[in-house]
C-alpha cells in the first residue's frame, strides 16, 4: 500500500505542478497580449531627394493608458547628420496613414544643434506585394526652436508623400 500512496502522491504533485504552470503560461500570455495593445506605426526605407539618399527607421505604439511611446533614427547625407527622436504622438487616419511626432534626442554629424527640436511626418502603408502601390512618407520635418507639443500630430499638416525605395511601412488602427 505504501507504495501505491507514493505513486498518488507523485501523480497528484504533478498534475499540481502541471497546473501551476498552465496558469503562469496563461497569465504571461494575456499580459503580454494586454500590454501590446494599440494602434502602431512602423517602418524603414529610402528616400532620394536631389540625388542624395536619406535613410529612415521608426515605430510608434499606443499603449492602454493613451501615452506613445517610439523612436525614429533618420539619415540625411547631404546634411551629414544622424538623428535619433522620441516618438510621443500617433494619430492614424483613413486607416493606413499615420502622422507622427516628438522630439530629437541625439545627432551625430555636422550640425548638433537640431537636439530638442521637434519632429514631424507621415506615412502611408498602401499593402504587401508588387501588386500594390508603393508606401509613402514625407519628408521629416524639424520645427527649430519650437516648444514641444505633445498633440502635434494630430493638427491638420500640408505634407507631400513620396514614394519610399527598398522599405516597408506598417500602419495598424
Amino acid at each position: 500500500m505504501g507504495g501505491y500512496l507514493i505513486m498518488n502522491n507523485k501523480g497528484f504533485l504533478s498534475i499540481i505542478f502541471s497546473i501551476a504552470i498552465l496558469i503562469f503560461l496563461l497569465s504571461y500570455a494575456g499580459t503580454a497580449i494586454a500590454g501590446s495593445a494599440g494602434p502602431f506605426a512602423s517602418g524603414h526605407g529610402n528616400l532620394i531627394i536631389d540625388g542624395e539618399r536619406r535613410t529612415f527607421s521608426f515605430h510608434a505604439r499606443e499603449l492602454k493608458n493613451s501615452r506613445v511611446i517610439g523612436s525614429l533614427v533618420l539619415k540625411n547625407r547631404s546634411l551629414g547628420i544622424r538623428a535619433k527622436a522620441k516618438i510621443d504622438c500617433l494619430f492614424i487616419e483613413n486607416g493606413n496613414q499615420a502622422t507622427m511626432s516628438g522630439v530629437i534626442t541625439q545627432v551625430k554629424g555636422t550640425d548638433p544643434s537640431f537636439i530638442d527640436d521637434e519632429v514631424l511626418f507621415r506615412v502611408e502603408d498602401n499593402g504587401e506585394g508588387f501588386r500594390n502601390t508603393t508606401d509613402r512618407i514625407t519628408l521629416v520635418l524639424v520645427e527649430e526652436d519650437t516648444p514641444p507639443d505633445p498633440d502635434e500630430c494630430t493638427k491638420d499638416i500640408d505634407l507631400e508623400l513620396e514614394n519610399i525605395l527598398g522599405g516597408n511601412i506598417q500602419v495598424n488602427p
